[in-house]
């Protein structure tokens, strides 16, 4: 993988087109699809837009 030496935007869309290549197949492990995974990617986008945003909550707990 070779996305942070991506020199072009072209090349850098070209590496994450090989990572989703990767997450095909634990989709199909669990009977679904790139296309369900990307439905539910937007469903959770629209509950919760930080991550658009560029930034998250994060959580801490301490458990002492």
């Amino acid at each position: 993988m070779n996305y942070m030496a991506a020199e072009t935007n072209a090349e850098a869309i070209e590496e994450l087109a090989d990572l989703m290549k990767i997450f095909k197949p634990f989709a199909e492990v669990h009977a679904s699809s790139l296309a369900e995974v990307k439905k539910i990617l937007q469903e959770k986008a629209e509950k919760r837009d930080g991550f658009e945003e560029r930034f998250f909550r994060l959580e801490l707990t301490n458990k002492m």
